[in-house]
């Protein structure tokens, strides 16, 4: 009873308050649904993406191409070995929201090294796609290689059930239940009705900074979520060696490492450290008033950094332009 009034009490508050005024995007996320991976970007796009702030500023304007797979398109040189590779998992940092295709990570990375570099990479996701790409996806490949994952703090927001990442809560998930980590297709699937009025009710009041988001449905149980982590990330890990031959491995900043206590469980799984980025020599992009995302400078400066650290581990030998 003391949680419906709480939550009855919110839906008052947000009822008299008025509209909020959003950024207006213009073919910045296209996806298709598929049956186990969820959504998934469109293939064989050729766009222009534009993005305006909430204030009228023009924060990018882009175009983005995929191939026939929906990965975003990389240009390669005529002599890359194509048998082997380097796969690139991650979100709109690593799909390169607000760039041109030219300028993402992925692509800085292939001008620099001679075997095929592929993303698959989409914006606002994180292991759970690379997890059911793995599972249920990436038939096309036929080449062998290790694969990166740069993980970050906010990745763990983005698991358990109760995720406060509203765009996610139609997409599939998992539940650490004993022994096994158990897949679900969507959370309205699992929670009915209950999880769309909640859905919309924190979209809104998450606005208001008076508001205490983090108690009841919302709580975030950073010990349960740490536990699906460990065990997603070696799932990933099993999968990927059995499929490509090679090694998942999580690349990390080293001044976010206190912030991702959950590593020191990552044991026999293959780490990399990456150096804290100038941030007075490179900024990020700021993309309108909610977010910063990597730049072509940015890009090709942790692409540097990613193939120094990957050669230091024994990898890329003989194998970079």
């Amino acid at each position: 009873m003391r949680f419906l009034l709480k939550y009855y009490s919110l839906a008052v508050v947000m009822c008299v308050l008025p509209a909020v005024t959003a950024d207006v995007c213009t073919n910045c996320y296209n996806y298709y649904q598929t049956e186990k991976v969820g959504r998934w970007n469109k293939p064989n796009l050729n766009i222009e993406a534009h993005r305006v702030c909430s204030d009228g500023e023009l924060c990018y304007r882009v175009k983005i191409e995929t191939d026939e797979y929906g990965r975003r398109k990389i240009i390669t040189q005529k002599d890359v070995d194509t048998q082997n590779h380097l796969v690139f998992f991650g979100c709109s940092n690593i799909f390169g929201e607000g760039l041109n295709n030219s300028e993402t990570l992925p692509q800085q990375f292939q001008n620099l090294v001679n075997i095929s570099v592929i993303s698959y990479a989409m914006p606002g996701t994180g292991l759970v796609k690379a997890l059911n790409l793995l599972k249920y996806n990436m038939e096309e490949i036929t080449s062998q290689g290790d694969a990166v994952f740069i993980l970050r703090p906010y990745h763990i927001n983005r698991l358990g059930y109760n995720s406060e990442t509203h765009w996610l809560h139609d997409e599939p998930f998992y539940i650490d239940e004993g022994e096994a980590l158990n897949y679900y297709r969507n959370r309205s699937e699992y929670l009915g009705l209950f999880d769309r009025f909640m859905v919309k009710l924190y979209s809104y009041v998450n606005k208001i900074t008076f508001l205490n988001m983090n108690l009841n449905y919302f709580a975030i149980n950073k010990e349960r979520r740490q536990k699906i982590a460990v065990k997603m990330i070696k799932k990933i890990s099993q999968i990927y060696k059995q499929r490509f031959s090679g090694d998942f491995i999580i690349a990390y900043y080293r001044h976010e490492a206190k912030n991702i206590t959950y590593l020191s469980k990552l044991e026999g799984l293959t780490l990399l450290e990456l150096d804290k980025p100038d941030f007075k020599k490179i900024k990020q992009k700021k993309l309108c008033s909610c977010d910063t995302h990597f730049t072509k400078e940015y890009n090709y400066l942790l692409a540097i950094d990613l193939k120094r650290k990957l050669k230091s581990q024994n990898r890329l030998v003989n194998l970079d332009h």
